[in-house]
């Protein structure tokens, strides 16, 4: 689903405080990784002068087997900020 920025945007400097992966055991057996990015953010003058934010961004996947996923929790090696 996309969603449109309005014309009258701004954007607004922003630093990640925090980014993790997040892992979800599949029906198949394999675990899915996932990891979002912000790219942008945009403030909008929304209604009663309540600000609106908008964002774009990307998402990062990886799979693995059940054993893999195991043996990188382990040892420690998972990819996180």
């Amino acid at each position: 689903m996309s969603i449109s920025i309005p014309p009258n945007r701004k954007f607004i400097g922003f630093k990640p405080l925090e980014e993790n992966w997040s892992y979800y055991s599949l029906a198949d057996g394999l675990v899915l990784g996932l990891y979002i990015v912000a790219t942008k953010i945009y403030k909008v003058e929304g209604p009663n002068g309540v600000p609106q934010y908008y964002h774009t961004g990307q998402v990062l996947s990886q799979v693995f087997t059940a054993e893999e996923y195991r043996q990188l929790r382990k040892s420690n090696s998972v990819i996180e900020n």
